[in-house]
């Protein structure tokens, strides 16, 4: 084999970095890899099968009408020869076990010959000495071994592979974290619009869906958002309209949403958006609106509450009612005590959680709700 000229290493780069958004994932990089090798079939593992944990497997093509990830993860990954590799160097099978006592293993009974694989390469990546990325090169009888040449590609690709595999579990943390972070909000009974740049909604979350379905105050039309009035219309336009200075964002800024069907108002937050590290085509959402309803109440378990706080189960409906967007005077009537009984309940509120203001006193149950669900 001759080295790939520069043209096909750069495809392959290319088709590495950009094989997780591929309809089948990896094949163009897969593929591409096996021509300029001149392999019978080539193999990424971002994750080696054990017996608890499937993997991620991809392969060029199937092995005789079978996915070879699920022949490899059901059959194969349990007698793989190839363990201990050195970390970013490529390796072929017979280097590392003598012809003889390759012969007695049933990896090489049951796939080698069976599925006339017969010489192997291998390349493995490691993260905090655990097994990150690892790659298997293949090709049969009719062949020859793999020479230099081919781990030279290998090992030029490695320091790429180990690239991916941070990109990749930096993704999954991301995901994890948008996941983590829309629950919370959904428990809050929170309200979440994302906007563009040109204030059309890119999405919502459901307790949004829920509060433009009523369309008691705020409405959505042509994938905009819209007041029943023009006058919340017009709010609504300026509130969504961008810092003009990206240098500068814009800092919070609220309305307040009358309603028909409801006495209290809708409580609407907008967030800007923070610019990406590649320029201002890297804003996606621009703007972020926070809308809160009082009467969908943050859900919370009121003994749970009321032990994470120290609280009486008294001062913990009632924290709750203040976290749900009632005044202290409408706390009292609602429960039919005075006002000055239930300034008593927020002074030893006050007291128990270590802050001594209203405002800072919901955030933090807030808070705390968001971490007990």
């Amino acid at each position: 084999m001759q080295y790939p000229d520069v043209l096909t290493f750069n495809q392959l780069l290319l088709d590495l970095y950009r094989g997780a958004f591929e309809t089948t994932p990896w094949k163009a990089f897969l593929t591409g890899l096996k021509k300029a090798i001149n392999a019978d079939l080539t193999v990424l593992g971002l994750r080696k099968p054990n017996p608890i944990n499937p993997g991620v497997v991809f392969v060029s093509e199937v092995v005789l009408n079978q996915d070879f990830g699920t022949l490899y993860r059901t059959q194969l990954a349990a007698i793989d020869p190839f363990v201990n590799l050195p970390d970013g160097r490529a390796v072929t099978l017979h280097e590392m076990i003598p012809s003889e006592k390759l012969k007695t293993l049933p990896y090489y009974r049951d796939f080698m010959i069976a599925k006339d694989y017969v010489y192997h390469m291998g390349l493995d990546l490691y993260a905090e000495k655990n097994l990150s990325v690892f790659m298997r090169v293949v090709r049969g009888q009719s062949g020859s071994d793999f020479g230099e040449a081919e781990k030279t590609l290998l090992n030029l690709l490695a320091p790429h592979l180990r690239n991916l595999a941070v990109w990749l579990e930096q993704q999954e943390e991301q995901s994890f974290e948008r996941l983590i972070y829309g629950d919370v909000v959904n428990q809050l009974a929170l309200g979440c619009i994302a906007l563009d740049e040109e204030g059309n909604i890119l999405s919502k979350n459901p307790t949004a869906q829920h509060i433009l379905d009523q369309e008691d105050g705020l409405l959505e039309k042509n994938n905009r958002l819209m007041g029943q009035t023009d006058s919340v219309t017009r709010s609504l336009r300026q509130l969504s309209t961008p810092s003009g200075d990206p240098q500068k964002p814009s800092l919070l800024k609220s309305i307040l949403v009358p309603r028909t069907y409801h006495e209290q108002p809708l409580y609407l937050t907008i967030r800007p958006g923070v610019e990406g590290a590649f320029g201002k085509s890297a804003i996606r959402p621009r703007q972020i609106l926070f809308i809160h309803a009082p009467e969908m109440n943050a859900s919370c378990s009121n003994v749970s509450l009321q032990k994470a706080l120290g609280l009486t189960p008294t001062e913990t409906r009632f924290v709750i009612e203040l976290a749900n967007g009632f005044t202290v005077e409408e706390i009292a009537e609602k429960f039919n005590v005075t006002r000055n009984t239930t300034r008593t309940h927020l002074q030893r509120v006050f007291q128990k959680t270590g802050v001594n203001k209203q405002a800072a006193l919901v955030k933090f149950v807030m808070r705390c709700i968001a971490s007990l669900n």
